[in-house]
C-alpha cells in the first residue's frame, strides 16, 4: 500500500435525474427537524413526502414484531443480529408501510435489500444511532413521532470504494503534470508518498503513507523543477 484517498459516500455525477437522495423529517408534534439518512438499493422510492407514525421494533425480529402494532405505519428497527433484508421482510409482513433503521454505530450505510433487482413494496431508509436512540427516548415519554419520507431524484449519487478513491488519486496526479510535466512515473509515486497525510492506526501498513494531499504534492512537484 502506498497511500490512500477518500472513497466513502464520495458524490459523482450521473446521467441527469437518475441520482437518488434520501430525505427524512421527525416531528414529535412540534416542528419537522431534518435528519441525515440513507437509503438502499431494492427500497421503494417514495418520489411524493410520505408521513406516518414510528412505531419501535426492536432489532426487527419476528418475536419483536409479535409485540407491537406497525399496521399501516413505519416500523423504527434497530441494526444489528439478523440481516437488512431479514428485518424489512418481517415488517413487511407485519403490515409496516416503511422501516426506518437506525445504526448501531456512529455514521450512516449502504447497501442493497435485493440480490436480483426486484423494488420491495416499501420505503427503507437508514439513519444516524444517536438519532434513533433520541427518538425512542421521546416516544418511551408517550409522546408521538412521525416521520416523513422522501426519495428525491437529483443529479448526483455517493458511491464507496476504489472506484471513487481511485479518481482522488488521478486527480492529484493530473495536477502534478500540470505543473511540471517532466516528473516521471517514480518522481509522482514518490511525491505523493512524502506529502501525504499520515493516518493511524497503522500498524500494519493498511493505510501505506497516509491520506493525498493534493496541495502538498502540487508544490512538491513545483520544488522538483
Amino acid at each position: 500500500m502506498a497511500v490512500v484517498a477518500p472513497g466513502v459516500a464520495v458524490v459523482s455525477s450521473v446521467p441527469m435525474g437518475t441520482g437518488r437522495e434520501s430525505s427524512v423529517a421527525v416531528s414529535n408534534g412540534q416542528k419537522d427537524v431534518k435528519v441525515a439518512s440513507s437509503t438502499f438499493q431494492g427500497a421503494k422510492e417514495i418520489l411524493t413526502p410520505e408521513t406516518n407514525v414510528l412505531v419501535p421494533a426492536g432489532l426487527g425480529k419476528v418475536e419483536d414484531f409479535a409485540k407491537v402494532d406497525v399496521k399501516g405505519k413505519y416500523a423504527l428497527i434497530s441494526r444489528g443480529e439478523i440481516n437488512f433484508s431479514e428485518k424489512v421482510e418481517n415488517a413487511i409482513k407485519a403490515g409496516a408501510a416503511g422501516a426506518i433503521i437506525y445504526n448501531n454505530a456512529p455514521g450512516l450505510i449502504q447497501g442493497a435489500l435485493t440480490d436480483d433487482g426486484s423494488v420491495l413494496p416499501i420505503g427503507v431508509f437508514m439513519i444516524e444511532q444517536t438519532v434513533g436512540q433520541e427518538l425512542l427516548r421521546v416516544i418511551g415519554t408517550g409522546k408521538q413521532v412521525t416521520a416523513t419520507l422522501q426519495t428525491v431524484a437529483t443529479d448526483y449519487s455517493a458511491f464507496d470504494g476504489t472506484s471513487m478513491a481511485t479518481p482522488h488519486v488521478s486527480g492529484v496526479v493530473a495536477l502534478m503534470k500540470a505543473a511540471n510535466k517532466a516528473l516521471t512515473g517514480a518522481q509522482v509515486k514518490e511525491i505523493l508518498k512524502r506529502t501525504a497525510t499520515p493516518l493511524s492506526p497503522n500498524s500494519a501498513n493498511e493505510l501505506g503513507a497516509g491520506i493525498v494531499n493534493a496541495e502538498a504534492a502540487v508544490q512538491a512537484a513545483i520544488d522538483a523543477k
